[in-house]
């Protein structure tokens, strides 16, 4: 018998003093992804806020990691920053159109 099949799992009851909020790492790219609250620690702006930006689709594209977990990558939210740099406060930036649509 294989001595690591034979340990215990760590029970679930016993996880409950984590905190909820931790980046995951991707392997493949070594790309940290962000929880909605890291995200918005990043940009500074608060998780709910980030949240609203997301149903409204005004916000950074982000990874739907099951019905209710999402994430957010740093090139998403850099992408995102970087689109809306402004010049001026008169200046409106491109139009942000995604899939032909304006937003």
């Amino acid at each position: 018998m294989n001595p690591a099949s034979s340990q215990e799992l760590p029970d679930a009851k016993a996880n409950t003093g984590l905190k909820k909020a931790q980046p995951l790492t991707v392997p493949r790219s070594h790309e940290m992804l962000y929880d909605t609250a890291h995200a918005a620690a990043k940009l500074n702006l608060s998780p709910r806020t980030l949240e609203k930006m997301r149903l409204n689709g005004t916000g950074p594209r982000f990874f739907k990691l099951g019905r209710r977990r999402v994430a957010y990558s740093d090139e998403t939210i850099r992408e995102w920053l970087s689109s809306r740099l402004r010049r001026s406060t008169s200046d409106p930036g491109k139009p942000d159109i995604q899939d032909g649509i304006p937003r």
